[in-house]
């Protein structure tokens, strides 16, 4: 329980799940004791609760579901004077602000594939603000300045003022704060360091120059949101890199009239912005970018920006695949005939896309004459479900052309698309005229078949088309895709990989029981390898299957191995336990 209520102080910062540096953010929120006591009741109230109505302990273990009821919590102290009152009044729209946080979590990842940020804080916190007017009981007013928070440096404006600014992350806009974050992202991360202060003057000098004053600019207290922007954008939900940074600060430059245009509005009602601008451009812009097929998209985010990158460098070379992953759609030998980003038809919007025919051992696509469909190998050759899905749309009525000729207003011919409960539509094209077996609403499992290739839409002969597209409507944007198991003419076997044009390639068999039994590892099973250099052995490897990340919970350490955990994995030879680093071998 502790640790979780410390982790939401970091996930503020989008530091994922440290304590650590959450305990030591709490402590320097505790130098206004008002604004500090009340954010850290304000998380307690929320796990009690969440736990009164028999959440589970694992539920808030990442500190994400708190820290909007954390920084409720700190907003009432930092404007009401600390009574028995303010304690109710920040259990109370602590536990509002948890609520609407796990409703809000669900509706983003079920419907738009996003976090939720800071977004139910930035609700709440206008509810929590107008609410506050009307409580004569309430003393609605700044409470008071601790001493060390006065104390000032001589620095240069601009550094001043992003030290400020950091320190309005928790509701506390001095330089002393300020400059305690600052310590603390730099230990953590040099990554989010540099985008916290790049965001901020990027954001700051735009608006100096549309405004006409640096002095103004700096002042405002709405600048964290820049910080907020570039970090989430430049270093979380995008893998970190030269790109990222650029989108970043681009998302900044922009962020600076959203900004503005809603605290003018928000002005007019006395109401204040908090963190909505961060909150609307951070997630259009991570959804656009999703949208788009960004390929620069964190697929893992690691604890820090730091992380991510290793995570990612690590992924690529070992799965050069995608995360949408489909089986082949077809039984036996077939020759990749077009590929992603070809030179015929495979171009801009629709570039993510693959064409299959079957040829033979001299690389002809048909027998014969090639002037009749029949004499194509592959064609009313059987169709199979690549996914497990539900079928969306069918069309089956369209002729097959005659060869040499395409049916340039009916594009995709025959197609059928099916929903992947992934998030994403899988369509399959060119069928030949009522063989489709299967209809609108149905379920298919991979393998299951589906109709017959054929040459029907926007193709000169006999082959099938495959892609990956978000929308359900056809001729939607195609996404990055890859296939799984499968192997090619030198039976080289390829787990999750992207064929390329001229190559020949069949489902993989099903794996015997003996590489059954070698592969696929069962909870509790230690798995041991012998390390060599050079031709000679150096020491060993050892590995147990665990079903959780925290193996004291739930997991049985080994018995006499002396290990500490059973999750951790090192060598045992010429170095210390340790000592042992993966890419040393």
């Amino acid at each position: 329980m502790i640790a979780s209520v410390f982790r939401c102080y970091s996930e503020v910062f989008l530091i994922n799940g440290s304590a650590t540096t959450g305990f030591l953010i709490f402590a320097a929120t505790m130098l206004n004791w008002q604004l500090g006591t009340s954010g850290i009741i304000a998380v307690v109230a929320a796990y009690v609760f969440s736990r009164l109505i028999r959440l589970d302990h694992e539920f808030f273990q990442p500190g994400f579901y708190t820290y909007n009821p954390l920084l409720i919590g700190l907003l009432i102290g930092s404007m009401v004077q600390f009574s028995w009152l303010t304690v109710f009044f920040v259990v109370v729209a602590s536990v509002f602000t948890l609520l609407l946080t796990i409703g809000m979590v669900h509706f983003f990842r079920v419907h738009l594939g996003l976090p939720v940020l800071s977004l139910p804080y930035a609700v709440g916190s206008v509810i929590v603000y107008l609410a506050s007017l009307r409580y004569s009981n309430l003393l609605v007013s700044p409470s008071e300045i601790a001493a060390p928070l006065r104390i000032s440096f001589d620095m240069p404006m601009l550094l001043a003022g992003f030290l400020k600014s950091l320190g309005a992350v928790f509701l506390l806009p001095y330089e002393i704060t300020g400059l305690a974050f600052s310590m603390l992202l730099l230990l953590r991360s040099r990554i989010l360091f540099l985008l916290a202060f790049a965001g901020y003057a990027t954001g700051v000098l735009t608006r100096s120059a549309m405004l006409g004053s640096l002095a103004q600019s700096i002042l405002d207290p709405g600048n964290f949101n820049f910080i907020l922007i570039a970090i989430a954008i430049g270093g979380v939900f995008l893998i970190p890199s030269p790109s990222s940074y650029v989108i970043a600060i681009v998302a900044v430059i922009g962020s600076t009239i959203l900004l503005d245009a809603v605290q003018v509005y928000g002005s007019l009602y006395g109401i204040p912005v908090y963190t909505l601008p961060f909150n609307i451009v951070a997630l259009g812009g991570v959804y656009s970018l999703s949208l788009t097929a960004y390929p620069g998209m964190a697929k893992f985010i690691g604890v820090t920006p730091e992380d991510t990158v290793e995570h990612a460098a690590v992924a690529k070379r070992r799965y050069p695949g995608e995360y949408r992953s489909l089986h082949l759609p077809f039984f036996g030998v077939w020759t990749v005939w077009q590929q992603p980003d070809d030179d015929w038809t495979h171009q801009g919007a629709w570039k993510h896309a693959y064409d299959f025919v079957i040829t033979d051992d001299e690389s002809h696509t048909f027998q014969g004459s090639g002037l009749h469909l029949d004499d194509y190998y592959c064609y009313r050759k059987p169709v199979v479900s690549p996914v497990r899905g539900r079928i969306s749309t069918v069309v089956s009525n369209v002729a097959d052309n005659a060869i040499g000729r395409v049916d340039r207003t009916n594009n995709w011919g025959n197609y059928i698309l099916i929903y992947d409960e992934r998030g994403y539509y899988v369509e399959l094209s060119h069928f030949a005229q009522d063989s489709i077996t299967v209809k609108p609403g149905e379920w298919v499992e991979p393998g299951a078949v589906l109709g017959l290739c054929g040459n029907s839409g926007h193709s000169p002969q006999p082959h099938l088309h495959v892609h990956v597209q978000y929308f359900h409507a056809v001729g939607a944007a195609t996404l990055p895709f890859s296939f799984l198991n499968y192997v090619d003419a030198q039976d080289t076997h390829h787990a999750n990989a992207n064929p390329t044009v001229g190559m020949r390639i069949k489902s993989a068999p099903a794996t015997d029981s003996q590489l059954a039994a070698t592969t696929d590892f069962l909870i509790g099973d230690v798995v041991t390898y012998d390390i060599h250099r050079a031709g000679s052995k150096v020491g060993e490897f050892h590995a147990r299957a665990c079903t959780t990340s925290n193996p004291s919970s739930s997991c049985p350490r080994p018995l006499n191995l002396g290990w500490d955990t059973c999750c951790r994995c090192w060598r045992r030879g010429n170095t210390p336990k340790w000592n042992w680093r993966p890419d040393k071998f």
